[in-house]
């Protein structure tokens, strides 16, 4: 990420600042309390989101909006998780049906006309704007906040900032990140939180039971509970008595927190540090539960060698082994005698892995056998993605087969590769990975008819059979996975 894609959203981001709130657009009805699942811009007929209005939004007062950034571009996803607690806490949401994961001028044009849109139709306060995202929307997310100046809050789930940037303890807006203990971005995510979130300064690392994945509404209330605090102590809201209760009441929750080996300095670090981020400074408005506060004011235990940092250490040699395999594996697009990996050393690391999972008793260890796991198959697939829209038939073939060694159970990965290998030229292999995918309960036959590359193989009589032993799956109700 270059300095002049910043400085290029810095010139066009909040323009719509400079308009009058309330215009008179098309008369769209919105009710409060329900999702608009659809909501087409007016400026621009192009760009569309979906919406939740708060059950209480008066237009005479001013509302928090978090504007979300769903990867896939599935806007209702996220809106449809978070709406009862969105509706809770009185937050306008909106998600793009135009921003996803892939080049930043289509986020940034979306990301403008929703902020417009938004501006003129509703009472939005601009001191209270919030980006949301997860995975590549969480890298959004945080370069809309660093891009614009204007943000106040940046909610990064499963991923923290876009891959050239790194983060400063002096950024102009609170950072929170969540991430599941099995999730692939998890060592990048305490990597941040050792530069952001090291003293109680409103930022704060978030952690789940859980995967690569929109977090559970729990999690994503412990945020809101934050960003709540921070604005009391910032004195853009009331300090509220009631509201301080609540989230006291939130900390005593550790459920999400693994029981095994993992009762070390970093879990008393980030509990501590937790209590000290959401109450610091507003302690002294909760007099009933004055003793409890105590612990607010404990200094971090000092973390010697901890299993944690054991653990982190491991997992990073190991990410740099997968890491050069599969950048050598993209290698091939440049020269394809490249040496990668073989298939068969792939296989090899899955069992290994597996293996890992599936005998751990600690869960600090099973939990890091699984994040390495997601993340050569999750990064195998998105190179796959990239590739075949590159035209680079071979490398992306090279990446699913990856995603076959490492998902020996999914079908889904033989139907990917079988039609990198149509595009090679590889009739036999394609009919001999759909034959396999078949076999295996492939199901999405909805998919499988719109994929042209089929349509070369529709006058083969296997192809045919395999076509209705796909059609036979989904009629018995077989997974696709």
């Amino acid at each position: 990420m270059s300095g002049n894609i910043i400085e290029y959203i810095k010139n066009i981001v909040f323009l719509a600042a400079l308009v009058t709130p309330g215009s008179a657009l098309c008369q769209q009805v919105f009710t409060k309390g329900e999702i608009s699942n659809v909501v087409i811009c007016e400026k621009d007929t192009t760009e569309s989101y979906s919406l939740f209005l708060p059950s209480g939004y008066d237009e005479s007062l001013a509302w928090p909006v978090v504007f979300i950034f769903e990867p896939g571009a599935r806007a209702l996803v996220p809106v449809e998780k978070y709406s009862a607690l969105a509706n809770e806490f009185g937050y306008i949401l909106v998600c793009s049906y135009n921003a996803r994961n892939g080049p930043w001028e289509p986020v940034i044009k979306a990301f403008n006309a929703l902020y417009e849109d938004t501006y003129q139709r509703f009472s939005l306060d601009l001191n209270r704007l919030i980006a949301m995202g997860f995975s590549g929307g969480a890298r959004a997310a945080g370069m809309m906040a660093i891009a614009s100046g204007r943000i106040y809050t940046v909610i990064a789930c499963g991923a923290g900032y876009p891959a050239s940037l790194r983060p400063t303890p002096g950024n102009d807006f609170y950072w929170t990140g969540i991430v599941g203990w099995k999730d692939m971005n998890y060592i990048e995510m305490l990597d941040i939180d050792s530069v952001l979130c090291d003293q109680p300064n409103g930022n704060q690392l978030l952690f789940y039971d859980g995967y690569h994945e929109w977090p559970p509404e729990e999690i994503v209330r412990d945020a809101f509970l934050l960003l709540e605090a921070n604005a009391m102590r910032d004195g853009l809201i009331p300090k509220d008595t009631g509201l301080i209760r609540d989230i006291h009441s939130n900390l005593r929750n550790e459920s999400y927190y693994p029981e095994c080996a993992l009762k070390d300095t970093f879990l008393e670090n980030q509990f501590n540090k937790k209590k000290r981020n959401y109450l610091k400074g507003l302690a002294e408005e909760n007099d009933d539960n004055q003793a409890d506060f105590s612990l607010l004011y404990l200094s971090d235990a000092e973390i010697s060698s901890s299993q944690t940092e054991m653990i982190t250490y491991s997992e990073k040699r190991l990410r740099d082994i997968y890491e050069t395999a599969i950048t050598d594996i993209s290698l091939t697009s440049l020269n394809p005698g490249h040496p990668v990996k073989s298939v068969r050393w792939w296989r090899k690391e899955n069992d290994y892995l597996k293996k890992h999972i599936q005998s751990e008793n600690c869960d600090a260890l099973k939990n890091m056998y699984v994040r390495l796991h997601e993340y050569i198959w999750r990064n195998a697939w998105e190179q796959h993605y990239v590739f075949m829209k590159q035209g680079k038939y071979f490398t992306a073939a090279k990446f699913m087969e990856v995603c076959e060694a490492l998902l020996p159970e999914e079908s889904w990965p033989l139907v990917r590769l079988s039609i990198a290998c149509i595009n090679l030229g590889q009739r036999g292999k394609a009919l001999e990975k759909l034959g396999e995918a078949a076999d295996k309960g492939y199901d999405d036959i909805r998919y499988f008819d719109r994929v042209e590359e089929f349509n070369s193989l529709k006058a083969d009589r296997k192809f045919n059979e395999i076509y209705e032993k796909i059609k036979s799956n989904a009629s018995a109700g077989h997974s696709h996975k």
